[in-house]
Formats: structure tokens, sequence, C-alpha cells
């Protein structure tokens, strides 16, 4: 393909894998939190350890909730690459002038479609996420 085209799967791939290391670790958060709400419900109340678990519970609560704005903040700047990119391959089909490649159109176009339902995924976590960290 092109050094255009190139670029914005390059941006695209990078907004991805950061996206996807945000994933992760809300995974690691959200199964953190289910433990320091089972092991809450065995310490007794007014005990020190309570105190120390609440401690934990609201640091992991506030990551939480930080690991959810970076998400959609990444996901905005996703749609901001994505669309541009979509636009930019439809103009490229219908034009006389398209790539050099046969291959590249359709290409380019499976691309699109994987990382629509790839930004599909990560809205779907970041909605379950929201009902752990509301």
């Amino acid at each position: 393909m092109g050094k255009k085209t190139d670029k914005y799967l390059g941006d695209m791939q990078a907004i991805a894998g950061d996206c996807a290391n945000m994933l992760t670790n809300l995974i690691a958060e959200t199964k953190t939190m289910a433990k320091l709400i089972s092991d809450m419900h065995s310490v007794a109340w007014g005990s020190p350890q309570e105190a120390q678990m609440q401690t934990l519970r609201e640091a992991c609560w506030d990551r939480g909730v930080d690991l959810l704005n970076r998400l959609k903040t990444r996901l905005k700047d996703f749609d901001l690459t994505l669309s541009p990119f979509r636009t930019y391959i439809t103009k490229k089909e219908k034009s006389k002038n398209p790539f050099k490649s046969k291959k590249s159109i359709p290409a380019a176009k499976a691309a699109i479609q994987a990382y629509d339902r790839f930004r599909q995924d990560c809205l779907t976590a970041q909605t379950a996420g929201g009902r752990v960290f509301h």
C-alpha cells in the first residue's frame, strides 16, 4: 500500500496496543476489586484490618476509574484515526487512480473491519468496567 495508508495503519496499531494494555490492566483491577470485596467480608468491623482493606479498595477503585477514563480517551483517538482512514479508502476505491496493487483495497477494508471489531470489544469492556467502577 502507500505511505498514507501505512501511516493510518501504524497509528491505529499503536492506539490499539495502548487500548489492549489498558484492558489487561482493567481486568487485573477488576479481579483485585472482587478479591478485596470478598476479603472484606471476613474482616471484623472496626478492626485495623478493616481500615486497611478499605484503603486498598479505594486505591483500587481510583486506579479502575483512571483506567476507564484513559481508555475512553484512547477510544476517541481511535475513532478520530479510523474514520478518516475509512473515508480515504472509500475515495481510493471510487477514484480512477486506485492503489497499484489490486489486493490493497480488500486488505485495507479487512483491516478496517478488524479494527472496528476491536473497537466494539473495547467499548463492551469499557461498559462492563463502568459497572464495576461506577
